[in-house]
């Protein structure tokens, strides 16, 4: 089964919730019930936000990127999660950063959730830093 049947039978909000529910606490995830949801879509890599990529956890650590990209050549598209917010020209990457440097390394469309806020700044914003430690996605 590919990504993207694998994806079909649940609304983009519903999948979102199950694909963060295991890495971030229930009380940080609240947001995500108020954005418009789409996907997964394939998103071009000049239309992410990769200016602060060098400060990123994931920049340091290239042997989980680097297994990032076996999976994708594999087919197994985990999708990122963005968020486009207004005033902003590019989707913000709220989670899937190893992910998203390995589209990039492989120079590939990535495979996204996107949601629509509706400010420019909210709970998004710090979310990724509520990641807890046992984080399933930080196996090799």
């Amino acid at each position: 089964m590919n990504w993207s049947e694998r994806y079909a039978k649940k609304s983009a909000d519903k999948k979102v919730w199950q694909q963060l529910e295991e890495s971030y606490p229930e009380d940080a995830m609240g947001w995500i019930k108020d954005a418009k949801w789409t996907g997964p879509v394939e998103v071009p890599i000049n239309q992410i936000d990769f200016s602060n990529e060098k400060s990123w956890r994931s920049w340091h650590e290239p042997e989980l990127v680097n297994s990032k990209i076996k999976k994708i050549k594999k087919g197994k598209r985990k999708p990122v999660i963005l968020i486009g917010a207004p005033k902003n020209d590019h989707y913000i990457i709220i989670d899937g950063h190893h992910r998203s440097l390995a589209y990039k390394r492989l120079g590939m469309p990535i495979t996204a959730f996107i949601g629509i806020v509706d400010k420019e700044t909210g709970d998004w914003d710090t979310f990724h830093s509520k990641q807890l430690a046992k984080d399933p996605e930080s196996k090799i």
